[in-house]
């Protein structure tokens, strides 16, 4: 998996990466703050601050 900031660097800033990935560029930045990441299907997963005690 790779970090949607990868994304945004590739593109040259929010805007142009929310635009070619189709979202808007709102919700990119606030998923690249929160350290979102992607697989290779596109599909966006958000690390959580909750932690398991297995």
């Amino acid at each position: 998996m790779k970090t949607l900031e990868s994304l945004k660097e590739q593109y040259g800033n929010c805007n142009a990466a929310a635009l070619k990935l189709g979202v808007h560029p709102h919700q990119l930045a606030r998923l690249i703050s929160k350290g979102a990441l992607y697989n290779e299907k596109g599909e966006v997963y958000i690390p959580s601050k909750t932690k398991l005690r297995l």
